[in-house]
């Protein structure tokens, strides 16, 4: 993040870790696009400056910290829409500028918690999963993620964001986690051996 010109900063890096090329998006969903390219272009991103590059979106893209005049900002809130640009079926709204971003106070810590329908988990629904923010004071935007269905693919990438922004308040606030009832579901096993899905499955 570029915090004088409010400008979204994307670093381009080689093998070496070297910064190849930097690029500047004023928009949230410039920066989503270009970080999904590899998704939706399936090639090679080609630069102003003719440069090719290449990423996994999953993997390959490292979400900075950063201090700020109303403390630090986690750029994780952007990872659920980089790697499913329809997460919970729109209801995860996010600034529309980096600059409304950096206007965002720094607010209390919310406890995540991830719960299974039982019932439609023995269907083997996928989206069989619900996500309630253990706060009292949100926004409508927060609130109506908690009223939709979602895979356990969705709750992972959600628990990614060390920071979620409630676009209501003005107010981004560090995040907990947990899931209930682990006892009677299975998770799949690439979930719970990275992340914060790892971090619930060892506290089980």
């Amino acid at each position: 993040m570029n915090k004088e010109d409010q400008m979204y900063l994307i670093h381009l890096v080689g093998g070496d870790d070297d910064i190849l090329e930097k690029l500047e998006y004023e928009t949230t969903d410039e920066v989503i696009g270009l970080l999904r390219n590899p998704f939706t272009q399936g090639e090679y991103y080609q630069s102003a400056e003719g440069g090719l590059y290449t990423w996994e979106p999953r993997t390959d893209i490292s979400y900075e910290q950063i201090d700020t005049e109303n403390g630090p900002l986690s750029l994780t809130f952007l990872r659920p829409r980089v790697e499913n640009v329809r997460f919970l079926n729109g209801t995860y709204v996010l600034p529309k500028t980096a600059k409304e971003v950096l206007a965002t106070n720094l607010g209390e810590e919310i406890p995540i918690v991830a719960s299974p329908d039982l019932d439609r988990y023995k269907k083997e629904w996928k989206r069989c999963w619900n996500v309630w923010f253990a706060k009292s004071d949100l926004g409508v935007g927060l609130r109506s993620m908690e009223y939709e269905y979602c895979t356990i693919y969705d709750i992972a990438l959600l628990f990614e964001c060390r920071q979620i922004i409630d676009t209501d308040t003005g107010l981004r606030h560090p995040t907990q986690v947990a899931i209930n009832k682990l006892d009677e579901v299975d998770l799949p096993e690439e979930l719970t051996r990275r992340g914060r899905m790892r971090e619930c499955f060892l506290r089980k």
